[in-house]
């Protein structure tokens, strides 16, 4: 598997992700860029048994390694996502940096701008949105770099991504390779 295949496979999120900025769905947006570093740690788990395992672990881990920064580390992603897909800061972990989260559209007042007097950690969805892409060329770098990796993902992601985009397109508008 090649990068240009990792790409194609993936390019649904990507596109996705382009079409909610498009029409300015901001909050499905969000939610979609939330569940990518869980889909991309379950894809790297050898057994499949073992997959609903850990999650919270393999979700910060990944998003460590492919999407942290100072202000918004691979634990802040867990909570925020916590918050977003489970409606969950009840669930905040009593080590958590922030005491929640402010989402907003772009042209708001700023992103990882922590509020002094709330100690919540604004954020700029378009902003997160551009800073997940930008992972997952990462991530299919790191994969590329790894055959075991790499072999897994090949493995399972028939199973967790049904979508192939060139089936979407008439046939003679298609690009890249047809996958298997």
């Amino acid at each position: 598997m090649t990068k240009g295949d990792l790409r194609y496979r993936f390019s649904v999120y990507a596109e996705e992700a382009g079409r909610c900025k498009k029409s300015g769905c901001y909050w499905s947006l969000l939610h979609l860029l939330m569940s990518i570093p869980d889909l991309c740690s379950a894809l790297e788990v050898e057994e499949r048994a073992d997959k609903d395992k850990n999650i919270g672990e393999r979700y910060a881990n990944w998003c460590w390694k492919f999407l942290a920064t100072a202000e918004f580390d691979g634990m802040d992603w867990w909570d925020a996502r916590n918050t977003v897909l489970h409606q969950a800061p009840t669930l905040r972990r009593q080590s958590a940096r922030y005491e929640g989260f402010i989402f907003s559209p772009p042209g708001g007042p700023g992103h990882k701008l922590v509020d002094p007097t709330t100690n919540k950690l604004r954020l700029d969805v378009w902003s997160l949105a551009n800073e997940m892409i930008v992972a997952m060329e990462r991530w299919f770098d790191a994969l590329l770099e790894d055959p075991r990796k790499l072999a897994c993902v090949e493995k399972y992601l028939p199973e967790l991504i049904w979508f192939d985009p060139a089936e979407s397109t008439p046939p003679a508008d298609r690009k890249g390779p047809r996958l298997p």
